[in-house]
């Protein structure tokens, strides 16, 4: 419910805003969703934990998708979504697996904080790829 919220209420900035607003913003409110999934004691912390994750990773989601239709022009939009998707499905089997790897290996009280280095992580790549002539 959230993330519609989020997706009709910021519909007109996904077109005046660039990539690296919702980047930046997107990534902010998912390192608030890790802290908030560390440190949670009741069902209220659960809550907000989901909403900034609806901010961070729900947005991205349709921002992502939506660049990746604008960089590949009007006759690659087919192999820019299968692209996406690619992607998108690599990290949605890739990410529980690592997940349990990591559950099974490491203290429960350090689980958050190492999932937590996937957003500077990100960060870093977008930067270095902004930095590397590329424009997005």
């Amino acid at each position: 419910m959230i993330l519609l919220v989020l997706r009709l209420s910021l519909r007109n900035l996904f077109d005046k805003k660039p990539f690296s607003f919702f980047m930046i913003s997107g990534s902010m409110s998912a390192i608030i969703s890790i802290y908030l999934l560390a440190v949670m004691k009741d069902n209220i912390s659960l809550f907000l934990a989901a909403a900034f994750m609806a901010g961070g990773y729900g947005i991205m989601c349709s921002v992502c998708q939506s660049k990746a239709i604008l960089l590949a022009g009007k006759g690659k939009r087919g192999l820019a979504n299968s692209t996406y998707y690619i992607g998108l499905d690599l990290g949605m089997s890739l990410g529980p697996i690592l997940g349990g790897v990591l559950y099974g290996n490491v203290p429960i009280s350090y689980f958050y904080p190492i999932l937590a280095i996937a957003v500077p992580l990100s960060l870093l790549v977008y930067w270095l790829d902004r930095h590397s002539g590329q424009k997005s």
